[in-house]
């Protein structure tokens, strides 16, 4: 009897031990995983157009919002931008950037007089 109890609780402890050792690599796996999002995000954060560069946020309200480095504008910028950059049109949902009469925006490289905006282009850049 003695040796049948002692063949169970070899086996009981031996499954116990591959257990931990399984066990062992998930954490390891996990931790990895963990990290490399940490390194990713950061990344994402600190990039030209991520979030730790924003440098103001306003919420647009239905209708004309200007925005300029004049204090006149809906949306005040900081010196170093035209005293009338613009306007966005915010129309039922939809935005649509506007240069100002006789000038054009520069968007993702191109020179625009008007642009419908979408959140998902995360990455336009919009230029003088």
């Amino acid at each position: 009897m003695h040796t049948r109890m002692r063949r169970i609780l070899s086996v009981a402890f031996l499954c116990g031990i591959g257990m931990a050792a399984v066990h062992a690599v998930a954490d390891d796996n996990y931790t990895d995983e963990i990290e490399a999002w940490r390194v990713e995000h950061e990344a994402q954060l600190e990039a030209d157009d991520g979030w730790l560069t924003v440098s103001a946020l306003f919420f647009l309200r239905e209708g004309e919002n200007s925005f300029g480095s004049s204090p006149r504008n809906d949306l005040t910028l900081p010196d170093g931008v035209p005293a009338e950059a613009g306007v966005f049109e915010v129309r039922h949902g939809t935005v649509t950037l506007h240069a100002p009469t006789g000038r054009t925006l520069g968007v993702n490289g191109e020179a625009i007089t008007h642009a419908q905006l979408y959140p998902s282009e995360r990455r336009a850049t919009l230029t003088r």
